[in-house]
Formats: structure tokens, C-alpha cells, sequence
């Protein structure tokens, strides 16, 4: 009997050496998860994902910081903040960069999406995303001697429609000297999001890491054959490694040599609470279960049953699936525009033959029946018709006419536009939209009229309708002889009208020029 409870009392020590060993083992981790994206598709799960892997790595003795829902500027200080803390605390650290969202690949890198990311072509990835190649090179140039990067974003591609690849998933990486990379699927597989609360992934890693005594290839291991089984072979997930030693997060009890052991001081009272002082602050459960084997009527095996209840429950917790708490607005989270969005909207429904008529940003009557008109001919049914990011991330995924044309009673529809009926040769085209003979109408007929009494009509002078010269031109005309002698009037007819000269002849009888002769000309 002496000699097994000397034995507990190794077990005991080992615990408190190996826990001794852990905390003396720097261990930094970065979490992130982002699920509220607004311009690409809503994940439910990384948030709650990220959630339990931090407290997971808490419990295996991590530095953990945490960051969720964060935008590029918010993912680069936090890799920054990482990276320098993991250089300051000495090349024997552990680092880990766990990450759950949007992922995507391009000409075979791997880029991480951030929230409020704008990518329109595959360009446009290496100003709004973050490479996974960058996170990296960060720990890497640490020079710390074990990093490991954790990837749960093997979702499908939400830029799919805008890229010339049809890729899926994550792109196969090579990992550094020293580093572990693991995926949640295979190359060009695409990882399950989860039917619960957690991706069938990460709940399978957290329950994986938190058993004693397995190396860190043995981890994931057992989380290969748990995901396989969850989803039926559908998802297999893979690791690239590199590392040059063994890495445990919760290292098995090693012994201790028995003569270390004074056997004629401690008994058995003094054996259980020695071992209890060593477990009291543990979060293993496997150390109580040990404890009430060895103990199980002992002083304090109630205050081990209760701390093990405490701890599944804890567990059962964290992975049970619970509905996820509203969002609390902060300043960190992007403010939406509800008059753009309002916009945008109706400009994709116009744009997918829905009339909503001008994108004014006003969501009226127009506007409503438009998204109502979108959902019934697209077989969708939307939970509400008021203006939100997912509707409007629901109208961009279409790339073709949704809402058939429609045109008025004179117009047929006729390769995507309204033209004007045409009718045949003798046929006309009526308001109502039908094609109807010609009408031939009758000459209008001549009516006579019963003579009226002319009256005499004044009689225009010839010189009303022709513009006279000036009159001093005839002041060299040649009068008749003896027509117009000196010193008296006279006057003549002429196609302009009736002119009258008063003054001397300017010219004798015969013809011959007189000088100094003259007279004055005007019409009348």
C-alpha cells in the first residue's frame, strides 16, 4: 500500500514540474476570426470560432490576443503588434496565427479577406487583402524556434464571378524551417462552415489540443480523422510541416525517480494533499479523474468531483451551439451609408430589368414592388423588402436579366429592347396596339356658289409695288421739245409713278445742253 502511494506522490510532482515547464515556455498566439462582412457573403461561425480556439490556447498556457471582424488597417497593427512581441519575447517562444473567414487564391498565393475589402479584379487582392505569404515572413524573421499557422478559411470564393480562375479553396504553401501550416481542407477543397455553432474544424482542433501527452503532428492527426468522419469524406483537412523538434500543448506526466521520494515522512493524508496542492488550479480534467481513482473517498474528492463538473460544463459550453449574440455597434465597426446602399440597390435591380426607376435614393412604393418583381421571378424568397447589405449582395451575384421586358400595347419585345409593331403594306398600327386596314377616305366635293354683285376694286397705282429712283436723276431728262420751258411746272407719267419738275430746261429745243439751268423733281 506504502509503496502506491509513493508512487501518487510522483505523479503529483511530475504534474507540478511539467506545469512548472509549461509557464516557464513562452507561448504567444494571435487569433482572428471575421464574420460580419457587408460587400461579399455573412459567415456565421468564425467569430465564434475565434472565440473558442482563444480561450482553448488560454488553457494550454498562451499569450492570447484576439481581434474579430476587423478591417485591413485593424488585421495589419495586429500582425505588426504579433510579430514584434513574438521577437522581444526570445528565439525559444511558440507563436500561433489562427485565422477563420474569407480566404481566396490567385495565381497559386493565398490572400486573407479583411472586412470592407473592395476587390473587383484579382489586382486588386494585394492592395485590399492580406497575404498569407506576409504573415509568414513576420514570424519567420522573429527567429523564434516553432511557429505554427492555423487557416479555417477554405470557404468557397465570394469574388468568383469577378476572377478568370474557377480555383477553390486554399493553394497549397511550403511551409519555413521550423513552421506547421494547416489547412482545414486539401488544396482545391472547400471546407464546411459547420452545422452548429463551430466549424466541424475547429471544434475538433480545440478538443484535440487539450489532450495530454500528444505531439503536435499527433494533434492534427486526430483532427483529420474527426473531420473526416463529420462530414463524410467531404473535407479532409492537411498540414505542411517543417518542424525540427516536438511540440506538445499539454505534455504527458513524466516520472520521477522514486529515491528522490522521502518515504518515511509523508502518509497517506499527507500523500492525497500534496496531490492536491498540485491540481487545485488546473483546468486539465484528466488530473481529477486521476485524483478520484487514487482518492475516491478521500478529503477532497467532493471539491474534485465539483471542479470537474465545472470544467464540462465549460466545455460543453463553448462548443454547444447556441444562437449568436447581436452585434454591438463600436467605433471600430464600418458605419453604412443607408443612402448609397439604397442607390446601389436600385440601380442593380434596373440593371436586372426590375424597373425601380431612378436611383434616387429614395425607397419608396416603386422601389419595393422592383425587389418583390426580383424575388418572384427569381424563385427567392426574401425576408424583408427594405434596403439591407445582403439584398444588395444578392443583386450583384446576378450577372443576367432577371425580370422579363416588358413593353407597351404599339411595342414587341425584340433582342433585349422595345420596338414598334410593324404592320403590312395596306395596315396601319391603332393606340390599342393592332394592325387595322386603311381607311380610304372620299375627295371632298366641289359646292358652288351663287354669283355675288362685284364691286369695283381701286385701282392700285404702278408705283405701289416698285421701289422709286430718287427724283433728282431726271433732272437730266430729256423732255420733249417745248414740252417744259424755264421757270414752269410740268409733269409726265412713268413706270414709277407721276413725276413733276418745276425750274429752267436744262436742255434747248434742238437738244443742245444748257448750263446753268436748274429745277426741282419730285413724285407725286
Amino acid at each position: 500500500m506504502n509503496k502506491s502511494l509513493y508512487i501518487l506522490v510522483l505523479i503529483a510532482l511530475a504534474l507540478i514540474a511539467n506545469t512548472s515547464t509549461v509557464q516557464a515556455e513562452k507561448r504567444i498566439a494571435l487569433v482572428i476570426g471575421n464574420s460580419a462582412y457587408t460587400k461579399i457573403s455573412t459567415l456565421d461561425n468564425p467569430k465564434n470560432d475565434a472565440t473558442l480556439m482563444s480561450q482553448t490556447l488560454k488553457d494550454v498556457g498562451f499569450d492570447v490576443t484576439m481581434a474579430t471582424d476587423s478591417d485591413l488597417l485593424a488585421m495589419n497593427r495586429a500582425i505588426g503588434d504579433f510579430s514584434r512581441k513574438l521577437r522581444s519575447s526570445g528565439k525559444d517562444t511558440v507563436g500561433l496565427f489562427y485565422y477563420a473567414g474569407h480566404g481566396v487564391q490567385a495565381r497559386g498565393a493565398n490572400y486573407l479577406v479583411p472586412l470592407g475589402a473592395r476587390v473587383e479584379t484579382q489586382a486588386d487582392l494585394t492592395l485590399e487583402t492580406i497575404s498569407a505569404s506576409d504573415i509568414l515572413t513576420h514570424m519567420e524573421s522573429a527567429g523564434n524556434k516553432l511557429n505554427l499557422v492555423v487557416l479555417d478559411a477554405c470557404r468557397n470564393n465570394p469574388y468568383k464571378s469577378r476572377f478568370r480562375s474557377n480555383a477553390r479553396g486554399l493553394a497549397r504553401a511550403q511551409a519555413a524551417s521550423g513552421t506547421l501550416l494547416a489547412f482545414s481542407a486539401a488544396p482545391g477543397q472547400v471546407a464546411d462552415d459547420g452545422r452548429g455553432r463551430h466549424s466541424a474544424y475547429t471544434l475538433a482542433l480545440s478538443r484535440a489540443v487539450r489532450q495530454p501527452g500528444l505531439s503536435v503532428e499527433q494533434v492534427f492527426k486526430q483532427v483529420r480523422v474527426k473531420v473526416e468522419t463529420e462530414t463524410n469524406g467531404q473535407q479532409t483537412p492537411w498540414e505542411e510541416s517543417s518542424l525540427r523538434g516536438d511540440f506538445y500543448f499539454v505534455p504527458a506526466a513524466k516520472p520521477v525517480p522514486v529515491q528522490s521520494v522521502n518515504q518515511g515522512v509523508l502518509g497517506r493524508n499527507n500523500l492525497e494533499l500534496t496531490f492536491w496542492n498540485s491540481i487545485q488550479k488546473s483546468s486539465n480534467a484528466a488530473v481529477y479523474h486521476e485524483f478520484l481513482r487514487k482518492f475516491p473517498n478521500g478529503t477532497f474528492s467532493g471539491l474534485a468531483k465539483l471542479r470537474l463538473t465545472e470544467l464540462k460544463q465549460k466545455i460543453a459550453l463553448l462548443s454547444k451551439p447556441t444562437a449568436p449574440p447581436e452585434p454591438t455597434k463600436t467605433e471600430s465597426e464600418p458605419q453604412i451609408d443607408q443612402g448609397a446602399l439604397v442607390k446601389n440597390i436600385q440601380t442593380e435591380l434596373n440593371r436586372l430589368g426590375c424597373s425601380a426607376g431612378r436611383a434616387d435614393g429614395d425607397w419608396g412604393r416603386k422601389s419595393r414592388n422592383a425587389l418583390a418583381s426580383f424575388a418572384r421571378h427569381a424563385k427567392l424568397k426574401l425576408a424583408s423588402l427594405d434596403p439591407v447589405p445582403k439584398t444588395f449582395e444578392l443583386l450583384s451575384k446576378r450577372r443576367s436579366r432577371v425580370c422579363p421586358l416588358a413593353c407597351g400595347r404599339r411595342h414587341v419585345a425584340k433582342q433585349g429592347r422595345c420596338v414598334l409593331k410593324a404592320c403590312e403594306k395596306n395596315q396601319q398600327l391603332t393606340k390599342a396596339g393592332r394592325c387595322v386596314a386603311k381607311r380610304t377616305e372620299p375627295k371632298p366635293k366641289k359646292t358652288v356658289t351663287a354669283p355675288t354683285k362685284r364691286t369695283k376694286k381701286k385701282k392700285k397705282s404702278k408705283s405701289s409695288n416698285v421701289r422709286r429712283p430718287n427724283a433728282s436723276r431726271y433732272s437730266e431728262v430729256v423732255w420733249p421739245a417745248g414740252t417744259l420751258a424755264a421757270g414752269r411746272r410740268s409733269s409726265r407719267n412713268t413706270k414709277y409713278g407721276r413725276l413733276t419738275c418745276v425750274g429752267g430746261s436744262n436742255r434747248t429745243a434742238s437738244g443742245a445742253r444748257k448750263r446753268g439751268a436748274r429745277r426741282v423733281c419730285y413724285w407725286n
